[in-house]
């Protein structure tokens, strides 16, 4: 009887750890049966930004902002031309700060994009192909639209129609003026040195 037992309490110990582990095994979930994050609807990984209002995901679909126009050198969709008001290089300069700022935000982070059924006609796309959106950080709903504008970087894109959060971002583009941020200082500069008003369809105070 006495070997009996033995024998038992032997065989327990060897056979316990490999009916745990089959147990634990189980209960662990299947990598391979996980959904890819990037394959869940509307949430994306994003690759790098193009320029100050453009951004490019990891699956090659470009986003162009809603609502935001950055300083170019062409002619602007805000409704003038930078060229009339500041340097190239100037111009260059905010363009690439709004580029560095999307990119200390959003380079290489999840982000989810929302639609705006002002653009429904056209497919939610510009003329040449990207996305319309605004773009949100998964992490913390982040809009980098809003924050762009909100920090001087951007201004509000007269030409965009009538959007949702057109008036939200209008607010917004209106304490970065009163408190002279980013872009907004250096236009505020320009107009005590010429004669005439620039041409924006903000105000400075």
């Amino acid at each position: 009887m006495k070997f009996k037992a033995v024998l038992v309490t032997i065989l327990v110990l060897i056979l316990l750890p490999a009916v745990l582990a089959r147990s634990d095994e189980q209960r662990r979930p299947i990598l391979s049966a996980r959904v890819p994050f990037e394959s869940r609807p509307d949430h994306y990984i994003v690759k790098k930004m193009i320029n100050g209002n453009t951004l490019l995901l990891t699956n090659g679909e470009k986003v162009r902002l809603i609502g935001v126009e950055t300083p170019k050198v062409k002619i602007s969709e805000a409704g003038f031309d930078w060229s009339i008001v500041l340097s190239t290089q100037k111009i260059t300069r905010f363009d690439d700060m709004a580029k560095s700022f999307a990119e200390l935000q959003i380079d290489g982070e999840a982000v989810r994009l929302e639609y705006d059924a002002a653009y429904a006609p056209s497919g939610h796309q510009t003329a040449s192909g990207e996305t319309l959106a605004y773009v949100y950080r998964v992490s913390d709903d982040f809009c980098l639209n809003e924050a762009l504008i909100e920090r001087g970087y951007g201004i509000l894109s007269k030409s965009a129609g009538n959007y949702r959060l057109k008036n939200a971002f209008a607010a917004s583009e209106s304490r970065a003026i009163r408190f002279r941020r980013g872009v907004w200082q250096e236009l505020f500069n320009v107009t005590k040195k010429t004669e005439g008003p620039v041409p924006l369809h903000g105000t400075f105070f």
